[in-house]
């Protein structure tokens, strides 16, 4: 079965790079025309960034019980996005990476599930805070749509979604398995008609309320413990950011910090809530027409674009492609000897 995945994966990442591949050659001939100094500067905090996602799961790793190397741990997240971006399901094949290194390590996966479903709230929380100055420094400058404000609005239903599953965790299992019951019946009465089946199952949501509401047991003993966590998912989000200034001055384009938070905030806000994997495709248009509306060139603030997803996906996706064939070889050991 492991081959059989293993097989899958590999068929859908030369499928999705032969696709990929004109936005490939695109990413190469700008990168090329840029300064090296500020895209070697900007690549070593890319670096940065990985070794925050890391730490970010270690201390997640650390308030539930399981300690584990920030090492191993970037590695993991590295691999899980790969996965999510190569295999596009909801968060699915992320999820299933760390449960299937839990399951190799003897780790809890109950306590696992709440560190993968903590790290999307906290991706979401941290984001929000950009995504809240981003639209106030665009609606000063008359520069907002309504795809934005719709946009907006789906991320945060996400974040209050989770917020509110995570709070009943921490309650009672009772509430949290009716609550996550009444969801699987209202998204399958809505899709049943269009996919001719239920698209959720409702055993299936009441056996991860029991994995959620297991869990938090040391999360509720710990409650301080979740400040590093979202410190870090805001260091995140300035690392990010750092990077898009670099890559402008790479093009000799110096970016004012308002027009940076706001591009960002923009490309970044329609990664998340885009229907393509990543947001490939969506995410560059919406930065590069947000910077546009903000006083760049078309034609520069597409190939700051272009550059920054070069630098911030394309990149990591290959480290992420590297880490899944380790994930599969080498993560079998426990998470102490490596």
């Amino acid at each position: 079965m492991k081959k059989l995945l293993l097989a899958v994966i590999l068929f859908l990442a030369i499928a999705f790079a032969f696709t990929s591949l004109a936005e490939i050659e695109k990413v190469a001939a700008v990168m090329v025309t840029g300064k090296w100094q500020f895209l070697t500067a900007a690549l070593i905090l890319q670096i940065c960034w990985l070794g925050i996602v890391g730490a970010t799961y270690s201390s997640l790793y650390r308030i539930v019980g399981i300690p584990d190397t920030t090492r191993r741990l970037w590695k993991l997240a590295s691999a899980a996005q790969f996965a999510n971006v190569i295999a596009p399901t909801g968060g699915v094949s992320a999820a299933a990476v760390f449960l299937s290194d839990a399951n190799r390590n003897q780790k809890s996966t109950a306590r696992v599930t709440v560190i993968y479903t903590l790290s999307v709230f906290f991706e979401y929380i941290g984001f929000l805070f950009i995504l809240i100055l981003g639209l106030g420094i665009l609606a000063s400058g008359h520069s907002i749509h309504a795809a934005e404000i719709a946009a907006s609005i789906l991320l945060v239903l996400a974040a209050t979604a989770l917020a509110v599953i995570l709070y009943l965790a921490m309650v009672s299992e009772a509430l949290l398995g009716r609550f996550l019951s009444g969801c699987s019946r209202l998204i399958n009465s809505i899709v049943r008609p269009i996919i001719q089946q239920d698209w959720l199952h409702e055993k299936r949501a009441l056996s991860f309320s029991r994995e959620l509401a297991e869990g938090v047991s040391d999360l509720k003993r710990h409650p301080n413990g979740l400040l590093a966590p979202l410190g870090l998912a805001l260091t995140n989000k300035a690392l990010l950011i750092l990077i898009l200034w670099l890559i402008a001055m790479a093009f000799e384009t110096y970016l004012r910090p308002d027009i940076l938070i706001a591009g960002f905030s923009i490309g970044y806000l329609f990664l998340i809530v885009s229907p393509t994997p990543a947001g490939v495709g969506v995410m560059e248009s919406a930065m590069a027409l947000s910077l546009r509306s903000l006083g760049v060139t078309l034609e520069t603030a597409t190939v700051i674009t272009i550059a920054f997803r070069g630098i911030t996906f394309w990149i990591p996706l290959v480290i992420g492609a590297i880490n899944f064939k380790m994930c599969q070889s080498n993560f079998t050991g426990s998470a102490e000897t490596v």
